[in-house]
């Protein structure tokens, strides 16, 4: 039989106070938790990692967070040209007209590097061709200033 002393004031109210804190700690933790699950996801789709994209994305990753620059994961898998990555991301909910710095959404990155088919997946999954930068240039002006010939076909023929 084991004897235990009877709740004082004190400890009821010790319990009480730690208990208040951990409810408050708690969203802030599961919230950088969160945050680092997003950076990593960008950070895997900057090296084009598709099985670490899928385990984050699965994980709740958001697929539309952007650092600082605005970079997202889609930006990232445009700029790359990776047609599977960039499948991935429009499936899992990517916004496909989220522009990064200079105002470049994934159409107008896919464009300018000459990267065809991630440019034609983009506009089957609805990119808007007439977007602009900030720099006032669209997808078609970036792919022919690079000399993109088959990107710059591929833009005309829509």
């Amino acid at each position: 039989m084991t004897l235990s002393r009877p709740a004082t004031k004190k400890s009821v109210t010790a319990r009480a106070l730690i208990f208040g804190v951990l409810c408050l700690l708690t969203p802030l933790i599961v919230l950088a938790q969160t945050v680092d699950l997003d950076k990593r996801l960008l950070q895997l789709s900057e090296r084009g990692d598709i099985s670490g994209v899928l385990s984050l994305l699965k994980a709740k990753a958001n697929p539309n967070f952007a650092d600082e620059r605005g970079i997202t994961p889609l930006i990232n898998a445009a700029w790359r040209g990776d047609l599977v990555l960039a499948q991935i991301l429009l499936d899992a909910g990517a916004r496909i007209e989220q522009p990064g710095r200079a105002g470049c959404t994934p159409l107008v990155w896919a464009a300018r590097n000459g990267w065809t088919a991630t440019v034609s997946l983009l506009l089957d999954r609805g990119a808007k061709i007439d977007h602009q930068d900030s720099g006032g240039l669209t997808a078609l002006i970036r792919a022919a200033w690079n000399g993109e010939e088959s990107t710059v076909q591929v833009l005309v023929s829509r």
